[in-house]
């Protein structure tokens, strides 16, 4: 990780250049604190392919973030709390996508060369995923806080094989009626709708198991042990 600061900018452009791996962090808090930083068109001309914002939600002074929306070299955005209203179709190379959903953010959906996908706060008018079928190439996806009350949508998306739904708390999966064959890792922790019975037929080759919940029976263990062929690995407590 390289840490942005206006005055190495011609440092930061040569590691750049040197490491296409490298991750380019932004502190806002940091900046927020320079009183001759007001803008982001330093960074043009930079092979910027990792991006990691972090503490966005500073507030001291007007930043203006307009450059950050148009980097179309990004591979990896990490931007967990921003609000910024990406339009994604203005990111054609981006495989992993960390980000705090904003219902201001377009084009989302565009995307089929996606890998790793992990949203925080996705609200959608239809409250399933139906806006994910484009997500093929799709590999590891995590949801959090999200209001979706089914997984319907990941029919085509034949190649997850780590899957983690956390604190949705309308998410029932009674309604699905498709097997997800691929999915080896998953964790599922307080989404309260979701039963035992619907993990067993829905992933059926899970090598990896979390499944926590504060209503969980003394047998769950050995029912996910019985039933699930390929289990390696439970755990019942996640992060609680």
């Amino acid at each position: 990780m390289v840490l942005f600061t206006p005055n190495t900018i011609k440092l930061i452009k040569e590691y750049l250049l040197l490491n296409n791996d490298a991750i380019l962090v932004i502190n806002f808090f940091d900046l927020c604190l320079d009183s001759s930083f007001n803008n982001f068109d330093i960074l043009k001309g930079l092979n910027i392919r990792n991006l990691l914002l972090s503490h966005i939600s500073c507030k001291e002074k007007d930043i203006d973030t307009s450059y950050l929306l148009n980097i179309n070299s990004l591979v990896t955005l990490d931007d967990r709390n921003s609000e910024l209203p990406y339009d994604f179709s203005r990111m054609p190379n981006l495989e992993v996508l960390r980000y705090g959903w904003t219902p201001k953010c377009k084009n989302l959906n565009t995307y089929n060369i996606l890998i790793e996908l992990g949203l925080w706060g996705y609200k959608p008018k239809s409250k399933d995923l139906t806006a994910f079928s484009t997500f093929t190439n799709l590999i590891e996806l995590r949801l959090l806080q999200s209001n979706i009350r089914t997984i319907i949508g990941l029919e085509k998306t034949n190649n997850i094989k780590t899957l983690s739904l956390v604190y949705n708390r309308a998410l029932d999966l009674k309604n699905v009626d498709f097997v997800m064959e691929s999915v080896e890792d998953l964790y599922i922790e307080n989404c309260p709708k979701i039963n035992k019975e619907d993990v067993i037929r829905i992933f059926p080759n899970v090598k990896s198991l979390v499944f926590a919940s504060k209503r969980l029976s003394k047998d769950i263990k050995r029912y996910f042990i019985e039933n699930l062929k390929n289990l390696k690995e439970f755990d019942e407590t996640g992060c609680n």
